[in-house]
C-alpha cells in the first residue's frame, strides 16, 4: 500500500477489536508493505491492520534523498518483517501497536525528526541482535512514553552522538 502523498485513513473494519486487525491482513510477501514515503503528514493514517512478512520493512515512513514523511500508524499488529516500522527523516506517530517477532529491529529510526513511540508493545524481537526500538544517527528528539518493551535480544538503542 503507497499512500502517495495523501492524506487518507485507511482502516479496518475496527481497529480496536483485536480479533478484527488479527484477521484483517497486509502480507507484503516481498520487500515492504505500507509505504509513507512522498510527504505524508500525521492526517495520513494506517490503523487495525497486521502488517506482515515484510523482508525489507512492514512499514516505511520517510526514505534517503525523499520528502520528511510522518503518518500516525495505530492499533496495528506490526510481526515477521525484516524491520517492523522504520523511519528516515521523520516524525510519525506510532500508538497503541502491537509489534513483535520482527527480524532486525521492532521500530528503527534514522535521521528521523521527533517520532513518537507511545503505548506499544514492543516484543520477541529478538532473533540474533533485534532491537525492540533503535534510535539513530541524529534523530533530534524521540519521545518513547509508556511502551511495554519485553522479550527483545536489545530493549532500546540509541546511537551516541
Amino acid at each position: 500500500i503507497d499512500f502517495g502523498g495523501k492524506d487518507i485513513t485507511v482502516r479496518s473494519e475496527d481497529p480496536n477489536n483485536r480479533a478484527v486487525v488479527s484477521a484483517t491482513i497486509i502480507d507484503s510477501g516481498y520487500d515492504i508493505g505500507v509505504l509513507f514515503i512522498f510527504g505524508e503528514e500525521l492526517d495520513s493514517v494506517l490503523s487495525g491492520f497486521t502488517v506482515q512478512g515484510g523482508t525489507g520493512y512492514g512499514i516505511q515512513c520517510g526514505q534517503v534523498g525523499g520528502a520528511e514523511s510522518s503518518p500516525t500508524i495505530s492499533n496495528c499488529i506490526i510481526t515477521d518483517n525484516d524491520i517492523g516500522v522504520y523511519c528516515y527523516n521523520s516524525s510519525p506517530k506510532i500508538i497503541n501497536n502491537i509489534i513483535k517477532a520482527n527480524i532486525t529491529a521492532g521500530i528503527y529510526c534514522d535521521a528521523s525528526q521527533t517520532p513518537v513511540i507511545e503505548n506499544n508493545l514492543i516484543s520477541d524481537n529478538n532473533i540474533g541482535d533485534c532491537i525492540g526500538i533503535a534510535i539513530e544517527s541524529a534523530t533530534d528528539v524521540a519521545v518513547i512514553r509508556n511502551n511495554t518493551i519485553v522479550n527483545n535480544s536489545w530493549g532500546i538503542y540509541k546511537e551516541s552522538g
